[in-house]
């Protein structure tokens, strides 16, 4: 097998065998009938190298929009189709609240920190 196979053959895997992260967004959800807030959901799944490339570069030029192009980026449904389009991300940049787009991006970041701290540690004998 070529060097380039294995190493797509471990990430395909690594996508399936790593649970998807589920964020709930209340401030996006329904209300119910009874008057409680069935919250919006969507889910993230682990990172390219090119997603945190684009992420960390929108950073370092010190763009807020990076927390934006992250959630279109990374954010899928429950049948893994993209939640956001990239033709949204101007209606996003106007009209989301900076809070809760910031909090989005806060989980699926910490979340891509702890998938990277389990594998270190499945590293250590």
């Amino acid at each position: 097998m070529l060097p380039i196979e294995r190493v797509k053959k471990h990430f395909k895997q690594k996508l399936s065998d790593t649970e998807r992260l589920k964020i709930e967004v209340p401030e996006w959800g329904d209300e119910l009938e009874n008057g409680e807030i069935e919250p919006f959901v969507m889910y993230a799944r682990p990172e390219t190298i090119s997603e945190r490339e684009q992420y960390i570069q929108g950073v370092r030029d010190g763009k807020p929009s990076a927390s934006v192009d992250l959630i279109i980026v990374r954010c899928k449904n429950a049948s893994s189709v993209n939640i956001f389009k990239s033709s949204q991300r101007e209606t996003m940049l106007a009209n989301a609240d900076p809070h809760i787009i910031d909090r989005i991006a806060l989980q699926i970041l910490t979340w891509d920190q702890e998938i990277s701290n389990t594998v270190e540690d499945e590293k250590k004998p």
